[in-house]
């Protein structure tokens, strides 16, 4: 498997783990846990773009540190390194 490749299938786990804990019938410890907030009335929408940020900055950092290296692919125009969300936007327009 190459970096790209490994890259992608974080990418792919990440919409994985989305779908399911966002399941009404979610047997993930997350996904009840998700239901039970739901159900107190904290909004799907709001708890959706917590545990995205979430993830994208965990798979974020992992990939950082797996890697040893910043890629050039990281960095923005300026040449700085580009936060968890900005990498997986950019990985979300190029993979279908």
């Amino acid at each position: 498997m190459t970096a790209e490749e490994f890259v992608k299938a974080c990418h792919y786990e990440k919409i994985d783990a989305l779908k399911d804990y966002f399941e009404a019938d979610s047997e993930s410890a997350v996904g009840k846990i998700i239901q039970k907030l739901i159900q107190s009335g904290v909004r799907r929408d709001d708890l959706y773009r917590l545990v995205d940020t979430v993830l994208n900055d965990t798979y974020y950092t992992i990939l950082l540190g797996l890697d040893g290296r910043v890629y050039p692919s990281f960095l923005n125009r300026l040449g700085r390194l580009q936060t968890g969300q900005q990498v997986l936007v950019r990985l979300r327009k190029e993979v279908p």
